[in-house]
Formats: C-alpha cells, structure tokens, sequence
C-alpha cells in the first residue's frame, strides 16, 4: 500500500522513522527517561504520533537494549551524558517551539475577536460618553472609578452587542456576498466560541455597573443595566420588521452619553438629553448611508431599511436631515452647558 505523501506532520510513520534517526546517531545514547521525555516531545508536535502507541513500547525497548549494553562495558562512559545534554537541548527546543505555535494560535484568536467586534469602531460612542461625563464632572467632583467604571461599561456593552449582532445576522452574512467572509460564515470563530464571548461581556457589563456604588453610592446604573442591555441587543432584529432600524441604532449609542451622566450625577440633564439626541441622528444618518450597499440584498432577503423601502434618493435625503439635526443638537448643548467659544 503506498504511504500517505501529505504533509510529513502528519505522518507517524516518518516520526517513526526520525526517532530511529535519533537513536542511531552515534554520539547519543539513551540513558534513563530520556526516550520518553523525547517521545513526549514529539508528540506535543505531531499529535498524529497518538495514534501509533508502538512507538512508545518499541523505544522502552531499544533503551532497555542499550542500558544491557553499556553495563558490559561502554567504551566512553561520557556519551550518556552527551545524550543526556543532547535531549534536554532538544527537549527544550521542542517545547519552545510549541509554546510559541500556542503564542501565535492565541493571538490570532485575539485579533479574530477584535475583527469580529470592530473594536477600532468603539470611536463612535467613547468619545460622546467621555464628553458627556467632562460635562458631568462640572457639576460633580472628579473621580478615578467614574472614569474607570464608564470605560469598562463602554467596550463590555459594545463587545457584547457586537457579538450578539454577528450571531443573530450569522445566516443573512453568509449569504450576502459582501459580507460572505466574516468569521463565523468563514469558519475562522465557531457560533460556541462567540456566544460565550458575547455572555461573558453581558455578565461584565453587567459587574462593572457596580463599580459606580463603591465610586459614589450610586445604585442607577446597576438597575438599568439590564434595561439597557436588552434594548442594544434587540437592534439586531430589528431589520427584520421595519425600517427605523437606523434610528434603533442611534438611540442605541444615545444611551452612552444619557448612561454616563446619570453614573456620575445620579440624575438626567439637559446637557446629556441633547448631546444623546446629537449622537442618535450622526448614527443614523451614517447607518442608512451604510445600508447603501446591501440595497438589493436587502430587498431580496425581506431585510428592512430606508434605501430598501423608499429606495436611494429618499435615503441620501434622511442622511442629510439627520447629520443636519446633529449640527442643531451640538449647538443646543453648546448653548445649554453654557459653553464657550474656544
């Protein structure tokens, strides 16, 4: 039967043939575990080896063959330490090599991760709640954990909702081809992997509300993170039942600079009321921009969104009136917060 010619990582029978190798090469010698601590090193490198456990009785072997031997008289007693140096260098390289695969394989789970969530666009809310608590913190001492607390809220909410929204959308992303190659249609993150990533942020969002009662005693974040967090959630079903999913979207990341102004005061202001309604109409003016692209996917999935029920002029249109209402609410705040000019 002719051998298997794929990948030698995956042949036993060469890793059979390499330990061989090792065993004749004459300045080596095995002496006490060394065989096994070698075997076990090729095994944490070609787990395929597993499967082939005569390797591991045939080297017991030839150790046993050899320690006969050299008790009726080793010509260089020295060549089992040589042996035994040789095996811890090559032990040590083998392990080296693979923590580094484990190193490399772990990272890249870590930037999937961040891929799958666009962390790189936590830029559209952190910056209004971060504006929304400097104004805060005029009418209310600074402190480090408010800080702290509404960052951590921030990303854990963000991840979580992000993360639900993939796994919602998982079968709508495969099929549109634009977004045919995410992660979970490709493979590259499995639908058990997310769904724990996306608990565990819900449950960390969920903690870290409570740092604002050690920060200032103020149990109404810890009350309305349930609230909210269903409501962020709920937008990726949104699309399926109307076309104001834009505006869900918006009212969404509303929520940050309403969510950091009640964790630092206890209260809502007009401030905050109208920076949120600043951040509602930005975000859905530039979501029905983004609907732009997946018009006729959209229409032919049954998707809802303003450029697939009044089609692309009317939705340029409501871009425009929104990022105009964005410019109008930026000036109330102004004028409200009794700013001044810079």
């Amino acid at each position: 039967m002719r051998r298997d010619t794929g990948t030698w990582l995956d042949n036993g029978w060469k890793i059979r043939r390499f330990a061989r190798g090792l065993w004749h090469y004459r300045r080596l010698y095995f002496v006490g575990d060394t065989a096994e601590r070698i075997i076990k090193g090729l095994l944490l490198c070609f787990p395929s080896a597993s499967k082939t456990p005569r390797l591991l009785s045939q080297m017991r072997s030839w150790r046993e063959r050899d320690l006969e031997r050299s008790s009726n008289g080793n010509p260089n007693p020295d060549r089992g330490l040589e042996w035994g140096k040789g095996m811890e260098s090559i032990q040590a390289v083998t392990i080296t090599r693979v923590a580094e695969q484990e190193s490399r394989i772990m990272w890249q789970k870590v930037r999937d991760f961040l891929e799958l969530i666009r962390f790189s666009h936590t830029v559209f809310a952190l910056p209004f709640a971060l504006a929304s608590a400097v104004l805060a913190w005029r009418v209310e001492p600074f402190r480090w954990l408010d800080l702290v607390g509404i960052l951590a809220c921030m990303v854990l909410a963000r991840s979580a909702a992000m993360g639900f929204n993939r796994l919602a959308d998982r079968h709508y992303d495969a099929a549109n081809p634009r977004t045919a190659q995410r992660h979970l249609p490709t493979g590259r993150l499995s639908v058990s992997a997310v769904a724990l990533f996306t608990g565990a942020c819900a449950l960390g969002f969920l903690a870290a509300t409570s740092i604002f009662i050690y920060s200032s005693d103020n149990w109404l974040p810890l009350y309305l993170s349930g609230p909210v967090l269903l409501f962020i959630l709920a937008y990726s079903y949104t699309k399926r039942f109307t076309w104001l999913s834009h505006f869900w979207l918006g009212a969404s990341l509303m929520l940050a600079p309403w969510a950091s102004w009640i964790a630092i005061t206890g209260t809502l202001a007009w401030p905050a009321v109208w920076l949120g309604l600043a951040v509602l109409f930005w975000v859905a003016g530039f979501d029905t921009l983004y609907a732009l692209l997946d018009v006729e996917f959209d229409r032919s999935a049954r998707l809802f969104s303003i450029p697939a029920r009044w089609g692309v002029s009317a939705a340029l249109w409501s871009a425009r009136l929104c990022h105009l209402l964005t410019v109008l609410c930026l000036l109330i705040v102004w004028r409200v917060a009794s700013l001044r000019m810079v």
